[in-house]
């Protein structure tokens, strides 16, 4: 009985010095978020005397990525409207047409985020890319997850891809949603190709918590790897006055792979990714987007 007594006060201690760490952390990261939607918002420009000339608007930001990275979610961290360390998760909806989250204190400038899914972005992909090329934006955001985006299907069953054994599915899924991503960027690097106007490119490899036990193995992929030579290749295309492009990994929520409404557990996430190590990877996503800022002040 005393070793189990003892036990337990080991745990409880072991506990409290857990969330006080993740506490500390949690206080470090609030002004950070705080002040993070200051980088999203324009530079006044100042008004010419006598000119009756109208400011031109905004260059916006845009955010592109498959359908089910949560594009949507990190655009509505990114303006402040949603807080990831207080505002629970929540199951995926999909987006069926552009979406425009304005800045809560700068309602007059917007993330755009488009849709994921080819059939629904193609209607507006030929607009996308113009307006990326005359340099309608002054970033880019692509969203990917190593694969793990949400799916509509309810139940495994219930997908394309799957045929009879739950675990080919799973691997196959991930197969064919990473290769969604490349098709992806095969698309769009044309256009990056020919942008003329200043701009800086970020992909944020979200969802670290599922695949956070082979990290290694992801940030090859999108620094070296298939997707890594290709974005590579846009990178060299230009000098670096003309595009600055940064990857960040991170995860905005700890929440297990499922199908549609949580019914069917594809993945859980990765044991002992805990609110501490998603607060870090939030810390290093706004370390890496004060490098954009620190580029774009380099006029």
């Amino acid at each position: 009985m005393e070793l189990d007594k003892d036990a337990d006060e080991v745990v409880k201690e072991l506990g409290k010095t857990v969330a006080k760490e993740a506490w500390e952390k949690k206080n470090r990261l609030l002004p950070l978020i705080k002040s993070l939607g200051r980088f999203f918002r324009p530079s006044p420009v100042p008004e010419s005397q006598g000119s009756e000339t109208p400011p031109e608007p905004p260059r916006g930001i845009l955010i592109l990525g498959p359908g089910g990275t949560g594009k949507t979610t990190l655009a509505r961290f990114l303006s402040g409207d949603v807080n990831v360390l207080i505002d629970p998760p929540g199951y995926y909806v999909p987006s069926f047409s552009v979406e425009s989250v304005p800045l809560l204190d700068a309602p007059g400038v917007e993330l755009v985020v488009m849709p994921g899914q080819g059939y629904r972005l193609q209607p507006e992909f030929g607009k996308l890319t113009s307006e990326l090329v005359r340099g309608a934006y002054r970033g880019l955001i692509l969203a990917v997850d190593y694969g793990y985006h949400a799916i509509e299907s309810e139940w495994s069953r219930e997908h394309k891809l799957y045929h009879g054994n739950k675990k080919e599915f799973i691997a196959n899924l991930l197969v064919s949603q990473r290769q969604e991503e490349l098709d992806l960027l095969d698309k769009l690097i044309p256009s990056l190709n020919a942008i003329t106007q200043r701009m800086w490119l970020l992909v944020v490899v979200l969802k670290q918590d599922l695949w956070s036990s082979q990290q290694a193995t992801v940030k090859r992929h999108y620094e070296d790897g298939a997707w890594g030579v290709k974005m590579n290749q846009v990178v060299i295309a230009h000098n670096s006055n003309l595009l600055c492009q940064r990857t960040a990994y991170a995860s905005l929520h700890i929440q297990n792979y499922t199908t549609r409404g949580g019914r069917d557990t594809l993945k859980k996430n990765t044991a002992g990714y805990d609110a501490t190590r998603q607060r870090q990877s939030l810390v290093e996503l706004f370390q890496v987007i004060d490098a954009l800022r620190e580029w774009e002040d380099q006029v």
